[in-house]
């Protein structure tokens, strides 16, 4: 039989539902939304006050399956996600980069 370490080492106030690793996930996820970060940079903000480095040009291709899950070139975007303080060559770059991207299937 294995025994798990994790019950054993944290008190059950800790991680019951609502311990406070429960709480440090909720509010982890509740700052994500909120800001736009990765539940896990809201996290390490939350321990450690250090915001997480966001890119102020962000271009996202998001895969797009048309028919029988074919994936058609014609059928790509390109998603940008502009600061309006970036530099108009940083959203040049983003978007080139971006249309030079292989499909993510």
């Amino acid at each position: 039989m294995l025994t798990s370490y994790w019950s054993i080492s944290v008190p059950e106030s800790v991680s019951s539902a609502n311990g406070g690793l429960d709480r440090l996930g909720r509010l982890g996820k509740s700052l994500a939304a909120s800001f736009g970060w990765q539940p896990a940079q809201a996290t390490v903000f939350v321990l450690t006050g250090v915001p997480p480095l966001i890119s102020s040009v962000r271009a996202i291709v998001p895969p797009v399956k048309v028919r029988h899950e074919a994936a058609l070139d014609w059928s790509r975007r390109i998603v940008l996600d502009v600061d309006p303080a970036a530099r108009s060559q940083e959203v040049v770059e983003a978007f080139e980069s971006a249309r030079t991207m292989p499909e993510q299937r």
